[in-house]
């Protein structure tokens, strides 16, 4: 099993066959509609590795199927944008404020010359837009230790559509409350909040809407006075396509269409065909047995294992995808079990929906989804992210109550010492430094966590045990083990 420094190298080694970088080289459109979708995905990935320096428009036939195409090119690691298709407001009604603010992230950063993958609709690219000039003139950028008029700013945000509230809760938000002026971007993840000693801004920080604690301190951040209704107005308007830069690659992801092999009357040529038996893929048919049946179940797991076999004792590559350690760590089980070597197989514990088979590469991927029958559905692979997403909102972790040297419980890791909460400096590709909590499991391994992730952890509450001994972090949730009684 390849360590995590080795994943990248690993990913790239399966991207790098002749027939890929042909397919990355050309300069026209691509067609690869005729593929499964898991292998559309691969193949996606690899244009967006093999041309590093290229922008992709990926064209799919529907809002489901770009939603799992995202879950699997960002299980593949690839460079890629989601840009939302949108019911047009009316005068009764209100843009979706996620939509808007996915749109206005997307093309903010393709107007910063974006390169990989841009997957949409063909009914999103054809969707008002503001010109990118008009677009960009609309931001606004906030940089840490410098002067600026505060009233003046207030003012613009107002006139941007910013309603001014006591505590921010929605984007398009603002308060004022002193020194202090919190701001909900229209097309931002988290709010920021900006204190003032007079006309300087002295200090920079995204923060929890939920819980009102800091996330991260920022240098710079830049604000969008573009409002949530941000069509272009008639006689100024534009489209998708007019964000990309020159020489962009259309990927087709429809059906296949009978192509012309002469040049259009535009002049482009006809898309590439990646129909030659170098790309080739096959899906997982003999695993797609109903959900709850448990005679086909086991007929799944006996048709897996066999051509589990006939995979290995060819050569061929295999890797399994898991969605959490625990799975992974169940499959090991079984597969020691029935004798099968995991030291030849390569594990990622990344959430892919489906796998593929390519002959030509000798490679095979499965998931973990496929193998035991679950997440079928990008909805059912999301289910349980949801719920701890509410639960986030609602048990983040209280600081006061517990101190420097405290036992608590990680709800993947286990039992470990709380050993406060300390600053991390800007990762390489990032400007923010981050403020972690300080985890020390046993054989002092420590781990990380960020503060907007604390509804993790909570305060151990022992069972006539005053010192429990400290779990390892390869000790997770999901391997049969049970963690203590925790403080509802």
């Amino acid at each position: 099993m390849p360590r995590v420094e080795n994943l990248e190298k690993t990913i790239q080694r399966w991207m790098h066959p002749r027939e890929l970088k042909g397919l990355a080289q050309g300069s026209g459109p691509i067609s690869i509609g005729h593929l499964p979708a898991s292998a559309q995905a691969f193949v996606l990935a690899a244009l967006a590795r093999l041309a590093p320096k290229q922008t992709f428009l990926a064209l799919v036939l529907g809002v489901k199927a770009q939603e799992e195409l995202a879950n699997d090119l960002e299980a593949w690691g690839a460079s890629h944008l989601f840009f939302p298709q949108v019911e047009l407001p009316t005068a009764e009604t209100l843009p979706d404020p996620e939509a808007s603010a996915e749109r206005l992230g997307a093309l903010t950063k393709l107007s910063a010359k974006f390169t990989g993958v841009v997957l949409a609709t063909s009914m999103a690219c054809e969707q008002p837009l503001p010109p990118p000039k008009r677009l960009k003139s609309q931001r606004l950028k906030l940089v840490k230790n410098t002067h600026l008029d505060r009233e003046a700013l207030l003012e613009q945000l107002q006139d941007a559509g910013y309603t001014r509230e006591a505590q921010v809760q929605e984007r398009g938000q603002f308060s004022v409350r002193g020194a202090v002026v919190d701001i909900f971007s229209w097309d931002a993840h988290r709010p920021l909040r900006t204190e003032w000693e007079d006309e300087e801004l002295i200090s920079l920080r995204e923060f929890d809407v939920d819980a009102q604690r800091s996330v991260q301190t920022l240098k710079t951040a830049e604000l969008s006075l573009a409002g949530a209704n941000f069509g272009g107005e008639a006689g100024d308007q534009a489209t998708l396509r007019d964000y990309f830069p020159e020489g962009f690659v259309t990927v087709n992801l429809g059906v296949e269409e009978e192509e012309s092999t002469e040049e259009s009357d535009d002049g482009h040529r006809p898309p590439l065909q990646a129909a030659a038996d170098a790309l080739t893929f096959f899906a997982h048919d003999f695993l797609h047995a109903p959900r709850g049946d448990f005679i086909l179940q086991e007929n799944r797991r006996d048709l897996f294992l066999e051509h589990l076999r006939d995979w290995l004792a060819e050569k061929w590559e295999v890797a399994i995808f898991c969605n959490n350690e625990g799975e992974h760590k169940r499959l090991e089980e079984i597969l020691n079990e029935v004798k099968i070597p995991v030291d030849a197989i390569t594990f990622l514990v990344r959430p892919l929906l489906r796998g593929f088979v390519w002959p030509a590469g000798k490679l095979v991927v499965l998931s973990d989804a496929e193998i035991f029958g679950r997440y079928q559905t990008l909805r059912a692979l999301r289910q349980q992210e949801r719920l701890v997403s509410l639960r986030s909102q609602h048990q983040a972790l209280d600081f006061t109550e517990i101190a420097d040297g405290d036992y608590v419980v990680h709800l993947h890791h286990g039992i470990a010492l709380y050993k406060g909460v300390t600053t991390l400096p800007a990762q390489p590709g990032t400007s923010a430094e981050s403020e972690v909590l300080v985890l020390e499991f046993a054989e002092q391994s420590k781990l990380y966590v960020p503060v907007e992730q604390s509804y993790l952890v909570t305060k151990y509450v022992g069972v006539g045990r005053r010192h429990p001994p400290l779990d390892t972090m390869a000790d997770r949730a999901g391997n049969g083990r049970r963690f203590p009684r925790r403080r509802r």
